[in-house]
């Protein structure tokens, strides 16, 4: 049985046969089984590449085999159901600590099906169309070259770095099985993507709430390649405070927007006329630089990317909220109140004619 593995994109370098998949592995401490969408290049038809973040979960747990002399058990689900692939890679913004299987079974309303890899012993989606069992080897027994690939920060990781390899040592199918595909591209505003900071976003707005701030919500708009924090404004300190938060925190951007709640936080120009006409550039700007290991940063070198060690990583925080101090005379922006819209829909009957 031969699966095509397609090139995604015009410059990649090579065949990837995960893209749409769910990498399963199980920590060798704790017992709970993590799930992560991690790409996978085809090297030969016993090997792929395996390239994860050093601060995913999925990493965490490789490392601990690698420590203990052990090459770490892998199983991937290959074209799995939409909830399990949405679910490992982040989409779908489970919590941290809580397993990926049982966090979709919980939005699905019924445990996952799964069947026992008879070579790794993992839990394995039972309605994926492909799988494959397999190990990863230290890096110190075998790396190999792997990239460039098209991802969604819309730029080409770097290629030719030496990344972990997947020693493939079982593979199952169904008859005429489907390889799912979901290759990202640079963000436009029609384009379907998930974004994979997801969880890091999750992570942000979990964090801000337990310090009691007043946020409503926190957006990642992928289309812009920033953060933007939703808040309301209760003291004259909340936005300081909200600032000093993401001073302090990991997400994977370079740019945090703070905006009112009268703006929509997922049209790029309603942000950008917030920040145009609420922004003060001497008072309402913060310059982070943290510590980050983010392989994918496309600020990163091809020598910094091959060291795995962790960089200088500069943020930068915007207020695009008003003065607390003005909230009461700050001017009334210019659109129609609610009450009027719809006095105007049922005047001239707009709703019949956007019904045909």
């Amino acid at each position: 049985m031969k699966i095509p593995v397609p090139i995604w994109h015009e410059l990649d370098g090579g065949a990837y046969i995960g893209t749409g998949l769910a990498v399963i592995l199980k920590d060798p401490d704790k017992g709970w089984v993590n799930l992560g969408s991690y790409r996978l290049q085809r090297h030969d038809r016993n090997t792929t590449g395996f390239f994860c973040e050093p601060e995913n979960d999925g990493a965490a747990i490789v490392r601990k085999y690698w420590k203990q002399g052990k090459a770490a058990p892998v199983a991937v689900s290959l074209s799995p159901e939409p909830i399990i692939f949405l679910t490992a890679s982040g989409s779908t913004g489970c919590p941290p600590g809580v397993p990926e299987y049982d966090f979709a079974g919980f939005i699905m309303g019924e445990p996952i099906e799964i069947i026992e890899g008879p070579v790794t012993g993992l839990p394995i989606s039972a309605r994926a169309e492909i799988a494959i069992e397999g190990e990863v080897l230290p890096p110190e027994v075998e790396t190999r070259p792997e990239g460039p690939f098209g991802e969604w920060t819309g730029y080409y990781a770097p290629g030719g770095v030496p990344e972990p390899v997947l020693r493939v040592k079982a593979l199952y199918h169904r008859n005429d099985p489907i390889l799912f595909g979901a290759p990202p591209f640079k963000p436009h505003r029609d384009a379907y993507s998930f974004s994979l900071p997801m969880r890091s976003v999750t992570r942000l707005g979990d964090r801000l709430l337990k310090e009691g701030l007043p946020v409503r919500r926190v957006t990642d708009m992928v289309k812009m390649g920033a953060v933007v924090i939703t808040v309301h404004q209760e003291s004259e300190h909340d936005v300081t405070n909200i600032m000093k938060v993401i001073d302090k925190v990991k997400p994977p951007s370079r740019m945090f927007i703070l905006v009112d709640e009268d703006v929509n936080p997922e049209d790029p120009l309603e942000v950008l006329w917030a920040i145009g006409t609420r922004f003060d550039p001497i008072t309402g700007v913060r310059v982070s630089v943290t510590q980050s290991a983010w392989l994918l940063d496309p600020m990163r070198t091809n020598d910094q990317r091959a060291g795995h060690a962790a960089q200088p990583y500069k943020r930068l925080i915007i207020n695009g909220c008003r003065p607390f101090e003005r909230l009461k005379d700050f001017p009334t922006v210019n659109k129609l109140s609610d009450s009027r819209r719809k006095e105007t829909w049922e005047k001239w009957n707009m709703s019949e004619w956007l019904s045909k």
